[in-house]
C-alpha cells in the first residue's frame, strides 16, 4: 500500500501533464478552420456575405443558402502537414529550481536536445443544402470546429509536459434560411457536438524513488510511468446570420455561433511501473496500475464573423472579413473525479479574445475556370506565460492559392494549397503540481526551449448540384 503522502504525489504528477491542452495547422487555440476548399481558396474571407456560393457557406452564414438555387452537396477533404519543431534551451529535472542540497542533481530530462510534435491529419467536412421555394432553403453542415493532435517522443525533454494530445469534435449543424426579398435573408441553426480527447504525459518515478533513498536514476525514462487521460462527450449550441444584398454583386454579412460547453466523461489511467515490484515498503506501488472515473468541463467560444464582397466586375471580386472569437470564456480546464476520489484538478488558461482577419480575392478565367487567392492574420489567444507543450501557440499568418473547375453546370472540383507559419517563440513551462514529497522538494520538471512552427495544408472539394 501506498502512504497518503505518495498518492497524493502520484496523481498530482498525473494530472499535471494532462490538463493543459495545438499544432500548427490549424486556427489561434486549437480552432479548425478548414471547412470547404472553395472558402479555403479564399482563406475564408468574405464568407459572413457569402463570398463563395456554395453549402459549405452555411457553416459561416446560414443565410447564405437563399442564394444557392436547386440542391447542393459538398464533399471536402482537408489533409494538414505540421512541422513542430522543438529545440532544447535549458530545460532541467525536478531539481532544476530546488534548494541545496538537492540542487546538486539539477540535470536535462533527457538527452535528446530536438524534438517535433507535429502530427498528420486528415479532416473530413460535409455539407448540403436545398432550396424549398423563392423565400425557404435548408441544410446540414459536418465538420471538424476543433481539434488537435501533436505526438512527442517518448524520450523528449517535455515528456512530463505532454506526449501525445488529441482532440477532435464533430459538428452536426442543421439550418433554414428565409429570403425577404432580393436584398435581405436572415438564417438560423442548431448545433450538437461532439467531442472526445486522449491526453499523455511520463511520469517521474525515478525523481520520487530516488528522494526516498532507492537506488533510481531522476528522470530516467527506464523508471518512468505514464498518466494517460481519456473522455468523450456532447454539448449543444445555435447559430445565425444576416445577409445583405444592397445592389447586385455588393454583398455585407454578420453571423454568430454560441459558446459550446462539452462536459466529457472518461477516465484518468496511471501505468505503473515493473521495476518497482520489488521496492520496499510505499514504493512498490509505483509498480502498481491505478484508474479513476473522471470528467472534464471544456467550454469552447463563441464567434462573431463579418464580411463584405464586391464583384468589381462579371470575372473579377474582391472580399475581406474579421471574426472575433470570444477565448477569454477559456479560463480553465478542470478535472472531476467521481465519488470524490480527489479534490477537482485545475488547470489556468486564462485566454484572451482575438479578432482575426482576412482578405481574398477570385477571378474567372472562363466558364470552367476560376483562381482563388487569400491572405489572414490570425493572432493567437495564449498569453505567452500559459504556454505549454499542448498549445504553446504564437500568432500566424496564413497564405492560400486555389482554383476551380466546373467542367458541367452540375458539377466541379475545388482545390486550395494554403502555407502558414508562425514566428519562433520561446516556452518556459514547469509542471504543474501542488503536492510536495515528504522532504519538502519540489515535484516541477521545466520545459525551456524555442519552437518553430509551419504547416502545409491541402483542400480538395466536390461539388453536385441537383
Amino acid at each position: 500500500m501506498s502512504t497518503p503522502i505518495l498518492s497524493r504525489t502520484l496523481l498530482s504528477l498525473a494530472v499535471a501533464g494532462i490538463v493543459a491542452y495545438s499544432d500548427s495547422g490549424q486556427a489561434g487555440g486549437f480552432q479548425i478552420t478548414e471547412v470547404c476548399a472553395k472558402c479555403q481558396g479564399v482563406r475564408n474571407a468574405g464568407m459572413a456575405a457569402s463570398s463563395v456560393d456554395g453549402a459549405g457557406a452555411l457553416y459561416f452564414n446560414p443565410a447564405s443558402m437563399s442564394r444557392l438555387q436547386g440542391g447542393e452537396v459538398d464533399a471536402n477533404l482537408h489533409y494538414i502537414d505540421p512541422r513542430f519543431q522543438f529545440k532544447n534551451k535549458g530545460s532541467t529535472n525536478a531539481f532544476g529550481d530546488s534548494p541545496p542540497p538537492f540542487s546538486r542533481f539539477a540535470a536535462p530530462a533527457t538527452t535528446g536536445q530536438y524534438d517535433d510534435g507535429g502530427e498528420g491529419a486528415v479532416v473530413p467536412t460535409f455539407f448540403i443544402s436545398q432550396r424549398i421555394n423563392e423565400q425557404w432553403s435548408t441544410g446540414l453542415g459536418i465538420n471538424i470546429p476543433y481539434g488537435l493532435a501533436t505526438d512527442y517522443s517518448k524520450n523528449w525533454v517535455g515528456r512530463y509536459n505532454a506526449l501525445e494530445s488529441h482532440l477532435k469534435t464533430v459538428n452536426i449543424n442543421p439550418a433554414v434560411s428565409y429570403r425577404f426579398n432580393e436584398q435581405f435573408s436572415i438564417g438560423a441553426g442548431f448545433n450538437a457536438m461532439q467531442g472526445d480527447a486522449r491526453l499523455t504525459n511520463a511520469l517521474d518515478y525515478g525523481t520520487i524513488a530516488f528522494l526516498k533513498r532507492y537506488p533510481a536514476t531522476p528522470s530516467s525514462r527506464q523508471y518512468d510511468g505514464l498518466s494517460k487521460l481519456t473522455a468523450e462527450g456532447w454539448g449543444y449550441g445555435w447559430n445565425a446570420g444576416l445577409l445583405f444584398e444592397p445592389r447586385p454583386g455588393t454583398r455585407l454579412g454578420l453571423a454568430y455561433r454560441s459558446q459550446t460547453n462539452i462536459k466529457g466523461d472518461g477516465d484518468l489511467r496511471i501505468r505503473g511501473n515493473p521495476n518497482f515490484a520489488t521496492a520496499p515498503g510505499a514504493l512498490r506501488a509505483l509498480s502498481v496500475s491505478q484508474k479513476l472515473g473522471a470528467n472534464v468541463n471544456l467550454n469552447l467560444p463563441a464567434t462573431l464573423i463579418l464580411g463584405a464582397s464586391h464583384e468589381l466586375t462579371d470575372r473579377w471580386a474582391i472580399m475581406a472579413g474579421t471574426t472575433w472569437t470570444d477565448w477569454s470564456a477559456f479560463k480553465e480546464i478542470r478535472v472531476n473525479y467521481e465519488h470524490g476520489a480527489k479534490p477537482d484538478s485545475v488547470q489556468p488558461e486564462n485566454w484572451q479574445d482575438t479578432w482575426r482577419t482576412a482578405i481574398g480575392t477570385s477571378y474567372k478565367l472562363d466558364d470552367e475556370w476560376t483562381l482563388r487567392g487569400g491572405f489572414e492574420f490570425d493572432p493567437t489567444p495564449v498569453k505567452t506565460k500559459y504556454r505549454t507543450p499542448r498549445i504553446p501557440d504564437e500568432d500566424r499568418y496564413w497564405f492560400v492559392v486555389g482554383f476551380g473547375y466546373e467542367p458541367t453546370k452540375t458539377f466541379g472540383i475545388d482545390f486550395a494549397y494554403t502555407y502558414l507559419f508562425t514566428p519562433s517563440y520561446d516556452i518556459n513551462d514547469t509542471e504543474v503540481s501542488t503536492s510536495r514529497l515528504a522532504n519538502g522538494a519540489p515535484v516541477g520538471n521545466t520545459v525551456n526551449g524555442k519552437y518553430e512552427a509551419d504547416s502545409s495544408i491541402f483542400s480538395l472539394q466536390g461539388t453536385w448540384r441537383f
